[in-house]
């Protein structure tokens, strides 16, 4: 995995998004810390918003939770993106 210095050094998105906080940092608009705590809002805003399928431990096999018709799926065959597929056909 490269440093965050090669990603800097080798990708343009990357070095973009270093170089906008370290300007902000410049003008005093914002402190390393606010910076800290602004990206990991948007980490956590970002997993709120795009969750993965939750599961649920019942007799030692995983079960997922079918969120959107409000039933627990009993299969016991998870795939890895998680939906069974029994009731895959059906989403």
């Amino acid at each position: 995995m490269p440093t965050p210095q090669e990603r800097y050094d080798t990708d343009a998105h990357f070095r973009m998004i270093v170089d906008v906080l370290t300007q902000q940092i410049i003008e005093c608009n914002y402190s390393p810390s606010e910076l800290r705590d602004a990206a990991m809002l948007a980490v956590v805003r970002y997993e709120t918003l795009y969750t993965r399928p939750k599961y649920l431990m019942e007799n030692d096999s995983l079960r997922r939770v079918d969120a959107y018709h409000g039933k627990q799926c009993t299969c016991n065959q998870p795939t890895r993106f998680g939906y069974c597929p029994v009731h895959e056909a059906n989403r």
